[in-house]
């Protein structure tokens, strides 16, 4: 019985051991560019939840890679997956994040898109985005 309780271990090390974690970077607030086991493909805005400072809910999915903010928005870049429904042609999605209360996630109701780069415009201009916010902050 000990001897399978130290394989089982073993076996835990070995196959959780090379995990490389979850790399992140802090974008505005709560807000934050995420990415699983240092994978840049996997890339994603994440709002930051509860005490745990690895406890995330994604706000825009994979494959986030570029992004701007100011105090009041954050825009968004993603390379459409092969699963998702791209609004844009090119396979290039685009969102605005509109930063509520405290930079606080209310669901999908801050969140907007996604768009291809002509309705991006459009509801950019609606949401009264400042036209000097830009793409920033580049995944590489």
């Amino acid at each position: 019985m000990r001897a399978r309780y130290f394989y089982i271990g073993l076996l835990s090390i070995v196959l959780f051991g090379g995990c490389e974690g979850m790399e992140k970077r802090k974008i505005v607030g709560k807000y934050y560019l995420t990415a699983i086991d240092g994978n840049k493909d996997n890339t994603s805005l994440s709002y930051e939840i509860g005490d745990d400072e690895n406890s995330f809910i994604d706000v825009i999915e994979p494959m986030v890679f570029s992004v701007g903010y100011d105090s009041n928005f954050i825009i968004a870049k993603q390379r459409a997956s092969l699963s998702s429904s791209s609004a844009n042609k090119n396979g290039i999605d685009f969102y605005i994040v509109v930063l509520v209360g405290r930079n606080e996630f209310s669901g999908n109701k801050n969140v907007y898109g996604p768009f291809s780069e002509k309705e991006f415009y459009a509801k950019r201009r609606e949401l009264d985005v400042p036209g000097s916010l830009d793409f920033s902050i580049t995944v590489k």
